[in-house]
């Protein structure tokens, strides 16, 4: 029907179940078109077949086999927008939702209300997820995400990568002190040559600056 929000729910609350019914009593704009476990195999054919406005399924759980955070990736695309049900929410639930680009969460003892607001505002473009739980899980991946830069910056210089035998003779030159011109004159290469080398080698390691190249270790091997 024109105008009604298809609506999937995969499940096996039978408390959340009960709490679309409702919710579905109360808004007829919304069409439930489809009804399995989260863990049936066919689901992903299933919400091919329909692709609805909302999929409503359970946080997957760690222990089974099959019901990782990459499934949930692949359903998403199948789906307009995803809610996740739980029985608590947490910060690992949210981070997940939101490394993942799903679109909020709902307890399995949601109120009808609850599920139709959480359904209509999703649809417009919000991520339903408390206020207060969203700036910590932002702040939180925020974190890490500077804790995993300031990791790569550290291995890269620690442990540059490949070098050719030339590029290792000019590394160690620097480290030295010595110029360009100076290194061209030690290894009997004009002085662009040992500029181009030295692009090359910052390309490697990911810096841009002479002064970085100098303090590191020394070159690993080729």
């Amino acid at each position: 029907m024109d105008g009604t929000i298809s609506v999937w729910l995969a499940s096996g609350s039978n408390q959340f179940s009960q709490c679309l019914a409702s919710c579905l009593e109360r808004n007829p704009r919304l069409q439930l078109v489809g009804q399995c476990n989260a863990d049936d195999p066919s689901l992903a054919t299933q919400l091919n077949e329909r692709h609805p406005e909302i999929l409503l399924i359970d946080w997957p759980d760690p222990s089974q086999r099959g019901r990782g955070i990459s499934m949930m990736k692949q359903l998403a695309a199948l789906a307009t927008c995803v809610l996740v049900l739980v029985p608590a929410p947490s910060m690992a639930i949210v981070a997940g939702i939101l490394r993942n680009r799903l679109h909020g969460y709902l307890r399995f003892d949601s109120t009808p209300e609850e599920c139709g607001r959480a359904i209509t505002r999703v649809l417009v473009g919000e991520v339903w997820i408390p206020r207060s739980r969203l700036a910590a899980s932002l702040a939180e991946l925020l974190l890490e995400r500077d804790a995993r830069q300031a990791a790569d910056v550290s291995a890269s210089q620690a442990s540059p990568g490949p070098f050719t035998a030339r590029e290792r003779e000019i590394v160690l030159l620097v480290r030295q002190g010595m110029t360009n011109k100076q290194i061209g004159h030690e290894l009997g290469i004009v002085e662009d040559t040992v500029k181009k080398h030295l692009q090359h080698i910052y390309d490697k390691i990911g810096v841009r600056r002479r002064s970085v190249l100098a303090m590191g270790g020394r070159p690993g091997g080729a």
